[in-house]
């Protein structure tokens, strides 16, 4: 049997750039290999990881969204030269279609 240099990356669980490695000798490829299954475990096991991430995250979008609509509105309400621009009723009608289409995107 020959020794042949096979080039492979290797991945890295949190991100970052691959790094190139070089092994001497490969396991010959047959229909048996689960190769696939093991980047798909790999890949759940990422999702389940980041979870906390993107709760934190759509608790943040939330809070800037709360802390930022009724400026938007106020601000609106000068442009459109309205005399009761700075009342307080209505300042935060509207902000459920924004979190909708927001938190996700954020």
């Amino acid at each position: 049997m020959t020794s042949t240099a096979i080039a492979s990356a290797t991945l890295f669980p949190r991100g970052g750039a691959a790094k190139l490695t070089t092994t001497t000798s490969s396991p010959p490829v047959t229909a048996t290999n689960n190769t696939p299954l093991i980047i798909f475990k790999s890949f759940i096991q990422t999702i389940i990881n980041a979870k906390s991430h993107l709760y934190a995250a759509a608790v943040a979008r939330c809070v800037s969204i709360f802390g930022m609509y009724p400026v938007d509105t106020i601000k609106t309400r000068m442009q459109m030269k309205q005399g009761d621009a700075f009342r307080i009723a209505g300042l935060y009608s509207g902000v459920t279609g924004s979190l909708v289409g927001q938190v996700p995107y954020g």
